[in-house]
């Protein structure tokens, strides 16, 4: 069965800096797979890799997205295949109003009965939002602005998600019910990617996952596994 998205041999450089290093990865329909690491691994350049909002050549760069290379594409038209990004600090219009902002994730969708319902849904799940649906977005709490960005994902109706670091900067609260979120998504049939830098997070909640080390991957395999890998839990769990 062909995966849904797949990287083969991806390198890629900024310059004389050689941040990714040969990496394959895959990512089945209906799971989700985290990849972990330390800052400066090459985590969130893989996704924006995927994305094409950094310009990817070379036949060394092969980004397949069931099994058609998406490589040297514009990030609109990649954006138009299914793929969604949530992006690491959020990145809500911020001068737009919350409804607005969730419209704007329909930007490429002509079903407005549809739209409509899957806003209602997002309204359902994250009902602070609804709440605020008339305030400016750059007036939320962080936690908010990570929830809308969820939200407006979600509108897009993507076939995979991809999620840079969602707890990046919240509360112990907050990223609890982010992640209850993502759980929900996830148990929901959704096809997700998940770069997290707290390992333990990303392991309870993906089913498999990668450790990027240095632009390479040095371990993969089951989250189960990679939660009793001592290597694992030594460099990411805080375990001694």
């Amino acid at each position: 069965m062909t995966p849904m998205l797949e990287l083969k041999n991806f390198h890629y450089s900024y310059g004389a800096i050689h941040v990714l290093k040969g990496i394959s990865m895959y990512v089945e329909q209906g799971e989700t797979v985290a990849l972990i690491g330390s800052n400066g691994a090459g985590k969130t350049t893989t996704l924006r890799a995927i994305s094409g909002l950094i310009p990817v050549k070379g036949m060394q760069n092969e980004i397949l997205f069931n099994g058609t290379p998406i490589q040297g594409l514009a990030a609109n038209r990649i954006a138009a295949l299914g793929i969604a990004h949530v992006f690491e600090g959020r990145h809500v219009f911020k001068k737009l109003t919350v409804a607005e902002n969730l419209a704007a994730g329909a930007y490429l969708r002509k079903d407005a009965k549809g739209v409509a319902e899957d806003i209602a849904a997002v309204y359902r799940r994250f009902p602070r939002l609804e709440e605020r649906q008339t305030q400016l977005a750059g007036t939320l709490s962080g936690g908010e602005q990570q929830m809308l960005a969820i939200g407006r994902a979600l509108v897009a109706k993507p076939k995979i998600i991809l999620f840079d670091e969602p707890s990046l900067g919240l509360a112990p609260l907050i990223v609890k019910e982010v992640y209850e979120a993502i759980k929900v998504i996830k148990n929901e049939g959704a096809t997700i990617l998940l770069v997290e830098q707290n390992s333990k997070l990303a392991l309870n909640t993906a089913n498999r996952a990668y450790v990027l080390k240095n632009g390479e991957i040095t371990i993969s395999g089951s989250s189960a596994d990679l939660l009793n890998n001592e290597d694992v839990k030594s460099a990411y769990l805080g375990a001694k």
